[in-house]
């Protein structure tokens, strides 16, 4: 019922806006098509979200191609300080998770490269979010070793308590003013199952810290909450049935 309700939500050029008849948006094209791609590595889903994830995708590659012109302008000009932004981070981790998309190939292989060459020169200059995504895209993307440097950096910023787990206490692991920790406690476990799975006592003590923030304070946003269901479901699915 809700895939129905998405596909007349979604415009004719792959987008969705924040309410109908608003103009399209690239940051909630984004978190619909992260969602729906996230939940096509969970389970089988029907075949009308690929398509969505498609033409999201598609649409999203455009708004890239335009910052990626603008990037290798400033290049150009002997502007040293050129990397991806956020949004385009937030793409290059949509299409490591979605790299079976036939649109993706087809439109932003290019732009994908290029953004792919800049992420690996980043030295120095990522939040414990930014690393965390980071390290996911770079390994997905054949860059195992510097994803590896990327896991123990993370490692160092890790705090303990028996009650609450592993989290971040560090003005580093902030991700927007209104989000908080949780962002970067999800992408971090997301990253620590993919490159380092044999780490289960770090991810259960990072998913510890999750659920007890839910008791204490709650996930805060509708978005948060479905990050950290994927956070704790993934890999994890017989959690369900215990």
């Amino acid at each position: 019922a809700y895939v129905q309700k998405l596909q007349k939500l979604q415009r004719f050029d792959g987008s969705f806006s924040w309410w109908k008849g608003m103009d399209s948006s690239m940051y909630a094209t984004m978190s619909v098509a992260e969602t729906l791609a996230r939940l096509s590595t969970m389970t089988t889903v029907d075949r009308q979200v690929g398509v969505m994830v498609d033409k999201a995708v598609s649409y999203l590659a455009s708004g890239i191609h335009k910052q990626c012109e603008r990037m290798r302008k400033r290049e150009k000009r002997g502007d040293t300080n050129v990397r991806p932004s956020e949004m385009a981070l937030n793409y290059l981790y949509l299409c490591t998770l979605n790299q079976d998309s036939r649109t993706f190939k087809i439109s932003g292989q290019k732009d994908f490269d290029y953004l792919i060459d800049k992420l690996t020169h980043i030295n120095g200059q990522l939040s414990i979010y930014g690393k965390a995504r980071s390290a996911i895209i770079l390994q997905r993307s054949g860059h195992k070793a510097q994803a590896a440097t990327l896991v123990k950096s993370l490692h160092e910023y890790l705090v303990g308590k028996p009650d609450m787990g592993q989290y971040f206490d560090t003005h580093k692991a902030q991700y927007s003013w209104r989000d908080y920790r949780i962002p970067t406690q999800v992408a971090t476990i997301e990253a620590l199952s993919l490159i380092t799975p044999a780490d289960t006592a770090t991810i259960a003590e990072m998913r510890q810290w999750l659920l007890q923030e839910k008791r204490t304070t709650a996930w805060t946003t509708p978005i948060n909450s479905v990050n950290a269901v994927y956070a704790l479901l993934m890999g994890n699915s017989q959690a369900l049935t215990t």
